[in-house]
């Protein structure tokens, strides 16, 4: 079995060759002038304005990890490699990270220096510079080929000794307000924590501050102020490998994993069928799942079969919301069990599940975009089968479904960083207002952690290219709803 995981090569001195015919054949068809097209990586000091407001203010003191297309070529960095999926038995094997080297070597056995990674699947830092001897400043990357949407992080370091307290400052987050200003924490993974003690992703971190701290950069020529996280940790032991994350991962190669789970089970091969959607910009699959009950009388009922409810559910359109993977993964749990519950739903609807949207942002360490740049979740109206495949794919798979049964239902499963609790967004019926809320309502009676109070029904133009109202618009459904769940927790205290 190869890698599942591809990653397109774009090279600083060729960036014109990517794609440039199949772009000239859609303007010539679609006779329009401007679109996104694929861009190289640039430098840091030309992507990142950043390293100008931060040197003139004298922060930065020495370089000890820098992440950039232009620093990788003795790294041979390639995320094929890195997790490397190769077939060893029924297992997929995770190969070594010896294929990249750390960017910085410590002196001797007295320096303290901490060695920091993010060149792994789902990594993102870009730069880390040491201030002072427990005391660092750190730079996300930008989303792929974007100058913008730096608010994921997921890096790993090592070398700390036990007892020391170490400082963190991540100056250059995108949003003005967070979770964090609440009280949630950092996700923490210490190796040998969970190699003694069997403790894995858990929330940590102390002195948790997040704030505008007067940086700012252009994007399209407006000044976007830019926000800090800082925050301090203890290291439990001598020479541990720890891994900090804005929420929990969950990667493409977990999802992979898992529906290779299901496909070696035999008691869920006749209920679960594993198809390619399409394959993404750098390769990947974009794989769902037809689940169901077949028909198991002595005599075919194709009528009973074809009454049948569709439903389809979709997660992870934007990469860093991994929140929404974990809301998917209890899905597929729960339909795939054998309680009465899950059998009733298996005999009488049809489900459609996409579990990951985007698997290129998933892979690249991306917050918001796909590897073309954009918001996926803004292409739903007219995507483009080239620059948006999985959009345009999942599209078309949602649009023959009605054709075939009823729908009945369409989740589209997300991640909120700034409220609490789960919650809806779904549409108004003017002819029938109650129609849309009855499944909120339910689920507010079913769960403590959904609060009813917090969904909301409009149809805001600016979000006319979302899953959500497009859907809305073409298939006049009423139970079409984007699940928000928050990174943070339940708190039914809620601020509106």
């Amino acid at each position: 079995m190869n890698s599942p995981i591809k990653v397109l090569e774009i090279k600083p001195e060729t960036p014109t060759k990517i794609l440039v015919e199949e772009i000239e054949e859609i303007k010539k068809q679609e006779k329009i002038d401007t679109f996104e097209k694929i861009t190289y990586f640039e430098k840091f000091e030309k992507a990142m304005e950043l390293g100008y407001y931060l040197n003139n203010t004298g922060l930065y003191n020495k370089l000890i990890f820098l992440r950039v297309e232009a620093n990788m070529k003795d790294q041979k960095l390639d995320l094929e490699n890195i997790v490397n999926l190769k077939k060893k038995g029924d297992e997929p094997a995770t190969a070594k990270n010896k294929v990249v080297k750390p960017y910085y070597k410590k002196i001797d056995e007295r320096d303290t220096t901490l060695i920091f990674e993010s060149r792994f699947e789902s990594g993102n830092l870009l730069a880390a510079y040491k201030i002072s001897e427990h005391n660092y400043q750190l730079v996300v990357q930008n989303d792929t080929n974007t100058n913008g949407y730096s608010q994921w992080f997921f890096f790993r370091v090592s070398g700390g000794r036990k007892g020391a307290n170490v400082h963190f400052n991540l100056i250059n987050l995108m949003k003005g307000y967070s979770l964090f200003n609440r009280g949630m924490q950092i996700c923490v993974y210490s190796e040998k924590n969970a190699e003694q003690e069997k403790i894995g992703w858990h929330k940590g971190g102390n002195e948790i501050n997040y704030y505008r701290n007067g940086i700012f950069k252009y994007v399209r020529d407006q000044k976007r102020y830019l926000s800090s996280l800082s925050f301090t940790y203890e290291f439990e032991y001598d020479n541990d490998t720890v891994y900090f994350a804005n929420s929990i991962p969950y990667t493409y190669t977990d999802i992979f994993k898992e529906l290779n789970e299901i496909q070696k089970n035999d008691k869920l091969s006749s209920l679960v069928h594993r198809k390619i959607l399409c394959t993404t910009l750098a390769g990947n699959n974009l794989d769902y799942i037809t689940l169901t009950n077949p028909d198991t009388s002595s005599r075919y009922d194709k009528e009973a079969f074809n009454n049948k409810i569709g439903i389809v559910i979709m997660a992870r359109v934007h990469p860093g919301e991994t929140v929404g993977s974990y809301m998917m993964k209890g899905i597929i749990d729960f339909l795939c069990s054998n309680t009465d519950e899950a059998n009733l739903l298996r005999n009488n609807c049809v489900f459609k599940i996409i579990p990951m949207m985007n698997p290129d942002g998933v892979v690249c360490g991306n917050y918001r975009t796909s590897l073309v740049g954009c918001d996926l979740n803004r292409r739903w109206i007219n995507p483009n089968e080239i620059l948006h495949p999985e959009i345009y794919a999942a599209k078309q798979m949602i649009l023959k479904f009605s054709t075939q049964r009823q729908l009945g239902l369409i989740l589209d499963l997300h991640g909120h960083s700034g409220a609490n609790n789960i919650f809806t967004y779904g549409n108004p019926i003017k002819e029938n207002p109650k129609e849309s809320k009855i499944f909120p309502i339910l689920l507010s009676k079913m769960s403590d952690a959904f609060n009813y109070d917090q969904c909301k029904f409009k149809l805001n133009k600016n979000k006319y290219g979302t899953a959500r109202i497009n859907l809305f618009h073409e298939l006049a459904i009423a139970n079409i709803f984007t699940i928000e769940a928050s990174f943070y927790g339940v708190k039914r205290e809620v601020k509106l």
